[in-house]
C-alpha cells in the first residue's frame, strides 16, 4: 500500500564561513535523482556539429544545475547580499551565489549524496528492524 511520509531535510553549513552561511536542502529520491542525471546523459545523444554540441551541453548543464538547485534547496540563511542584507534563495540569489562562490554546485551535491546515504541506511535499519 502506498505510504505518505513526512519530508526529509538536513542543515547543512557552508564550509569554512564565518557568517556561519546554511542551506536545508532536502532528500531527493531515486526517481528525482535520475531525472536530474538524464540532462547529462542527454549531452552525448545530441549534437552532431562542434558549435551545436556546445550549445546543447551548455544548455543541458544549465537546465541540470537550475532543476538540481529548485529540487534541493529547502531554504537558507546567512547569504548576505553586497549590501549586508540577508538573502532568500530565490532561482536568481541561488545562480548568483553560484557564481560568485564558484562551487555552491558541488558543495551541494556532495551534501546531497551523503544525505542519501545516510537515509538509504536509516531506512534500511528500519527495515532490519521491523523483520527482527
Amino acid at each position: 500500500m502506498p505510504k505518505l511520509t513526512t519530508k526529509k531535510t538536513k542543515k547543512v553549513f557552508y564550509p569554512d564561513d564565518d557568517d556561519k552561511a546554511w542551506v536545508e536542502i532536502k532528500y531527493l529520491k531515486k526517481g528525482i535523482r535520475d531525472r536530474i542525471e538524464s540532462l547529462s546523459n542527454d549531452i552525448s545523444a545530441r549534437g552532431t556539429d562542434g558549435e551545436e554540441m556546445e550549445t546543447v551541453v551548455a544548455f543541458n548543464l544549465l537546465k541540470k544545475r537550475t532543476l538540481f538547485f529548485d529540487e534541493i534547496i529547502e531554504s537558507w540563511g546567512g547569504f548576505i547580499d553586497v549590501k549586508g542584507k540577508e538573502t532568500r534563495p530565490t532561482r536568481k540569489n541561488i545562480e548568483r551565489f553560484d557564481k560568485e562562490l564558484g562551487d555552491l554546485y558541488s558543495w551541494l551535491s556532495e551534501e546531497s549524496d551523503i544525505f542519501v546515504e545516510e537515509v538509504e541506511a536509516e531506512e534500511e535499519a528500519e527495515q532490519e528492524n521491523l523483520k527482527s
